[in-house]
């Protein structure tokens, strides 16, 4: 349930976010048409002096309007790939979790969940040393940290701790993702 209560509201936030986009778009373009109806009836009632002027202005906001309608559909493209992206994301049979340069975890998916015996509640916020089994020591748990943050990545066997302490082995996966 809590797991799609997250994926809910992540569609609806996303959902909306593209919706947001797509009509603040519309409304851009719309004023945008407006204008150049606007401009091509001032140019009829003008003369010829005149008219040559409205008529490059003309040729501007047409310019604009397409690059406004070429950006509206990249967003809406934009916004179809977040949502991809988040169903992968919560779908994924693998466990996810995503954390910050800290350690503090920052979002989990439903398989991390299934595999910790975690909810989500219970781990956002919180740091990643939660889940370590104590069976590797501190010098160990650092030079994987060392290493993932030399190379980008850092993958091999780990023994982690579930919500009811049992301890499980685990092939680990970690990827340094920058902005």
């Amino acid at each position: 349930n809590e797991m799609h209560a997250t994926i809910r509201s992540l569609n609806l936030f996303f959902l909306a976010l593209g919706g947001t986009l797509i009509a603040l778009f519309y409304l851009i373009t719309h004023r945008v048409e407006r204008r150049l109806d606007d401009a091509h009836l001032r140019s009829a009632a003008q003369g010829l002096e005149r008219e040559a002027l409205q008529v490059r202005h003309i040729a501007e906001l047409e310019k604009e309007r397409d690059k406004l309608r070429r950006t509206q559909e990249e967003l809406q493209k934009g916004a179809e790939n977040l949502r991809l992206a988040a169903k992968v994301f919560e779908f994924s049979r693998e466990g996810i979790m995503i954390t910050d340069a800290q350690g503090v975890i920052a979002r989990v998916n439903k398989a991390f969940t299934q595999i910790t015996g975690y909810g989500t509640d219970e781990v956002i916020g919180r740091s990643e040393t939660l889940l370590h089994s104590g069976r590797h020591d501190a010098a160990y748990c650092a030079s994987i940290w060392q290493g993932m943050l030399r190379t980008g990545a850092w993958q091999g066997e780990v023994w982690s701790r579930r919500k009811n302490g049992e301890e499980y082995a685990q092939w680990l996966s970690m990827t340094v993702v920058r902005d």
